[in-house]
């Protein structure tokens, strides 16, 4: 494992931690109790990685970072459907409304499925290509859901919310800079390797900004709230 992967670790645990404690302090847990779980999952996942790399075993260090992954999809989705729904819950009781939410997740799912099949990873054993698999469904499936709260909040003229749009604005970072990844790797080979290496960890990093923004909005919105007179 390179310097540049212990790194982007080391950072990740910091912000992890600094996020946890913002949730915290915000009392964000209860009304963000899947976004809450996800950020305590990312910091045993960080640490576990760190750990493994520092101890430089790349048998352990196979298995906590591809480990954690099957997880790491359900939590994120949970995390994700928590503020999307927080927004437009309202309208849930519309059919067309949860069609297109369903719909354009089991058409995210089928085009990742077809992707993993036609070209699956090369050099690689059927465990590791099932997780890769699972690993790019979930990106894929993902990166619908937030397209489709973004062009919901853009049609409904929905004001952007303090804390839950920097919540899907931080997975959508995460999805997309997995995506372009993917594709430069598709595009180019391994000519740009280092570059599609370097992406996941930078979106995972722009994330994690984006998050404590999000908290930082609802410490305010806490501070702003007229003290109780007894």
């Amino acid at each position: 494992m390179d310097f540049l992967s212990k790194v982007s670790l080391i950072s990740a645990c910091f912000l992890g931690a600094w996020i946890t404690w913002s949730v915290m302090r915000c009392k964000g847990t209860k009304r963000f109790p899947w976004f809450f779980r996800y950020i305590l999952y990312s910091l045993l996942r960080d640490g576990s990685r760190l750990l493994v790399s520092i101890l430089g075993n790349n048998d352990a260090y196979f298995y906590a970072y591809w480990g954690f992954e099957p997880l790491d999809v359900a939590l994120t989705f949970l995390a994700v459907q928590e503020s999307f729904f927080h927004v437009f819950g309202a309208f849930r009781r519309f059919d067309w409304f949860v069609g297109a939410f369903w719909g354009s997740l089991v058409l995210a799912i089928i085009y990742a499925v077809w992707k993993s099949s036609a070209y699956p990873p090369a050099q690689a054993s059927a465990q590791m290509s099932w997780i890769i698999s699972v690993e790019l469904i979930g990106q894929y499936g993902l990166t619908a859901i937030c397209l489709l709260y973004f062009i919901f909040l853009r049609a409904f003229r929905i004001k952007w919310t303090k804390q839950e749009s920097w919540v899907v604005t931080g997975f959508a970072l995460t999805s997309t800079f997995f995506v372009v990844a993917g594709l430069i790797r598709s595009v180019f080979g391994v000519k740009m390797l280092p570059l599609s290496q370097l992406l996941p960890p930078v979106g995972y990093l722009a994330a994690q900004i984006c998050w404590l923004i999000g908290a930082y909005r609802g410490l305010q919105t806490l501070d702003a709230r007229p003290a109780r007179v007894s």
